[in-house]
This record gives C-alpha cells, structure tokens and sequence, in this order.
C-alpha cells in the first residue's frame, strides 16, 4: 500500500543589523536559520517532498563583518574583515551522500584606497584559514554511483586590484 500523505513544515529567521561605532567604525552582522520537519512522506514522491532536507538550505549561517574608515591623504583608506559560517548542507534533491557540503567558515580581509568615485585600489586575501571543501557537488543517480563531479573552493588567495569608473 502506497501511503501518499505527508506533513511538512518550516520555519526560518533572518536578521541583519549594522552598527556604526564611532565616526568612521562600522560592524555589520546577518544571521540565518531554517528549520524544516517533514512526517510520513511516501517513498514513491520526489524527492523534495520526500523526508529529505531542503537543497542548497544550510540550517545556519551567520556573517560578521568590520570596517574602519579613515582619511589618508587625498582619499579615503578602509580596512575590512569579514567571517562567514554556514552549516552543511545537500546540493541535490536526492540528498545523495556525494552532494553534502560539510559546515565551513571563512575569513576574508582587505585593505582599500578610494580617491573619489573614480579610482580604487585594495589589497586583499581571501580564504584566509585555507579552508578546502567543495561549493557545488552533483551525482548521476544511477545508482548513485555513475559519476560524480565537484567544484572546490579556491584555495588562500592574495591579490591587488585596481579599478576606475568612466
């Protein structure tokens, strides 16, 4: 017997504030969580109502971020660190074991100089901790075992970028 009935129900809370501390201090921060019960869901339905967790949807997250701003010469200089969590989570609907992207944090940093509108110029360093997991994973189901293909994160990365706006 094929029991078609099933129950579903989320919830999820976002925030996001941004507090200046002083005149040229500034921290910013954004939480995230989502939470999803699901009950008595045939085997026979897809996948995405099917008891399994919702793709792409990490239950948690949180980004904090600082910046300090200062006048230097005939610009401004700006210095930002930024953190970001997110909990594991599934990039396919079957929730296939491959697909499972495992918790994860991540430090970035990047020290700026902006004459103007016009020109900028940063130094930065993304990845700081060198964290390694994928962002994306897929899986042919047959089998679950056909082939499978991932995109990692890029690895620790320092740089310096200039940009002008005409």
């Amino acid at each position: 017997m094929q029991n078609t009935s099933h129950d579903t129900r989320s919830w999820s809370v976002f925030g996001e504030f941004t507090i200046d501390l002083g005149e040229r201090l500034q921290l910013s921060a954004g939480l995230r969580h989502i939470d999803e019960k699901k009950s008595m869901c045939s085997r026979y339905r897809l996948p995405s109502t099917g008891g399994l967790e919702l793709r792409r949807a990490p239950g948690a997250g949180a980004d904090l971020q600082r910046q300090r701003r200062l006048p230097l010469g005939p610009g401004e200089a700006s210095l930002r660190l930024n953190y970001a969590f997110k909990s594991d989570y599934h990039t396919l609907l079957t929730n296939n074991a491959f697909s499972k992207i495992e918790s994860y944090v991540l430090l970035d940093t990047s020290f700026n100089y902006a004459w103007g509108e016009r020109y900028l110029a940063s130094v930065f360093a993304r990845n700081l901790t060198d964290e390694d997991y994928f962002t994306h994973a897929f899986a042919v189901p047959v089998n679950e075992a056909l082939w499978n293909f991932a995109t990692p994160r890029e690895p620790r990365i320092w740089g310096v970028e200039f940009r002008a706006t005409f």
